[in-house]
């Protein structure tokens, strides 16, 4: 399958797949280059509950690639050695879904000769390619992309984003767990009562590792979570509607845990596991040489007063993007913009928030235009963030502002070692706009500077092709061959049938 989010720019800055750009990428059946012909017997336009969908239908396996166009935006499907039966009626013109028109063109100057199928498209949408059996489908999502009136302030500190940690996902396969704010329900008075006022949670466990379950409650809860490692089990509950506390206090009673409460951090441990805790702060500072137990206290005073005087603002959007991290593992993007969007807006000068946010607008949510405005607001706080720079280049590529993109794409590979998706982007805007001379150039320095991919070497080689030096083109898809990348099957065919023309 070749998932979609905006365009093979934008797909470049997140996994490298440059060999998107120009029509490399081929998903290829069983058959090699020299299989019979791919006759198109239909093409079938369906509306459904998870989507819109085109279906390519054909009487044997698929040589193919895709891309995107703009002016007027179009997905292409160009198909290698390809015919489309007399039964088929193109244009069509859907009357619903994302879809103006498909239309479909030959391209006999080309070896193997190439039928191009195109889809106009309403405006730009989320969709996946992917081959089954015979047929090539396209499958737009149902699901509407994340809308603003104006750009907006947002972001995601890299300092800040949770990373999972080892031993974090030891759950097998089969544990479930959920966890969700809800509103106060019956019992309520009695809870409180009993001492339990935080906020309530509804939870369902099954067979949960108990290391995961207390993550949970620190996710929600907001405190630190430390779990003695001679912690072990798992644990199958239910609960709807309860304070968190509540639910940690069932959970530890039915485990024979206990909890320790110390400077916003909950410990967990055994029953019977003792813990001696210093009676003074500062008999836990480590003296030097020569200081004094007033200078120790002192340096203790200012660090308390240094906590103390960090802003209010600050604070809450630290604890914004606490809750959008979670958002981002349960695959919520567009919450997590939301919340992302409100911590900058409390945080305006914290620059990786900013690109950061620039980062998860462009690729999972294909927002250009905000992209652009994030990544701008980067270099206005960092005017030598260039991968801040590529971000806004990607973005203004993506809507054809190709003399800013331009601007923007230079500044990304200032500096002795620009990075290389920095180089390979640039190449890819500068391949697209016919320079392939400038393109080849890139992509050299780049090999120059950082290990070549298998990407990288397709590209030089699609190059080499355009600029008529077929015998480097060659060269170059036989050190791939040679190179022990572990190259795709569908590729590995296509190069092989390439070298032996």
């Amino acid at each position: 399958m070749i998932p979609k989010t905006r365009s093979h720019l934008v797909l470049l800055l997140a996994a490298a797949l440059l060999v998107s750009t120009c029509g490399l990428a081929w998903a290829t059946a069983d058959a090699g280059a020299d299989a019979a012909s791919y006759r198109i017997g239909g093409i079938q336009l369906a509306q459904e509950p998870d989507g819109f969908l085109i279906t390519v239908q054909g009487g044997s396996a698929p040589t193919y690639t895709m891309y995107e166009l703009f002016e007027p935006l179009r997905i292409v499907l160009d198909i290698a050695d390809a015919t489309i039966a007399k039964s088929v009626h193109l244009p069509m013109k859907p009357a619903a879904g994302p879809v103006v028109e498909v239309r479909a063109a030959r391209l006999g100057d080309q070896k193997p000769a190439v039928t191009r199928l195109e889809m106009l498209l309403k405006s730009d949408s989320q969709y996946a390619v992917e081959r089954q059996g015979n047929d090539i489908v396209v499958r737009f999502s149902a699901v509407a992309a994340a809308t603003a009136d104006e750009p907006g302030d947002a972001g995601l500190v890299a300092s800040l984003i949770e990373q999972d940690t080892e031993g974090g996902d030891e759950a097998a396969d089969s544990e479930e767990a959920s966890a969700k704010t809800v509103p106060a329900a019956q019992g309520r008075e009695e809870l409180a009562f009993a001492g339990y006022t935080k906020e309530r949670i509804t939870v369902d466990f099954f067979k949960i590792d108990l290391h995961n379950v207390f993550r949970l409650i620190g996710e929600v809860s907001g405190l630190n979570i430390v779990v003695d490692e001679a912690v072990k089990g798992s644990l199958t509950l239910a609960l709807n509607d309860v304070p968190w506390d509540f639910a940690l206090d069932v959970i530890l009673n039915l485990k024979d845990l206990q909890k320790m409460e110390r400077f916003n951090t909950i410990m967990i441990l055994p029953k019977d596991r003792k813990i001696d805790w210093p009676e003074r702060a500062v008999d836990r500072l480590a003296f030097k040489a020569g200081e004094s137990d007033v200078a120790v206290e002192e340096k203790a005073a200012i660090s308390v007063k240094e906590r103390l005087a960090i802003p209010k603002e600050e604070v809450e959007a630290r604890n914004l993007v606490r809750q959008a991290n979670a958002k981002i593992r349960a695959k919520d993007n567009p919450g997590a913009l939301a919340m992302y969007e409100q911590a900058f807006g409390l945080w305006r000068e914290n620059g990786q928030l900013a690109s950061q946010i620039a980062s998860l607008c462009l690729v999972p949510l294909g927002m250009n235009e905000k992209a652009v405005y994030y990544a701008k607001q980067a270099l206005r706080i960092n005017p030598q963030d260039t991968g801040a720079a590529l971000q806004a280049a990607i973005g203004l590529a993506n809507m054809q502002k190709k003399d800013e993109a331009l601007v923007f794409f230079k500044q990304a590979i200032q500096g002795a070692r620009p990075q290389a998706a920095a180089l390979q982007g640039y190449a890819a805007f500068l391949e697209q706009q016919g320079d392939n001379a400038g393109a080849l150039a890139l992509l050299n320095t780049c090999s120059g500077l950082h290990a070549d991919t298998v990407d990288s070497m397709v590209n030089k080689a699609r190059l080499f092709d355009k600029l008529g030096q077929g015998d480097k083109a060659v060269e170059q898809y036989r050190a791939i061959l040679f190179s022990g990348f572990d190259v795709p099957p569908d590729l590995k065919r296509y190069i092989t049938a390439r070298v032996a023309r």
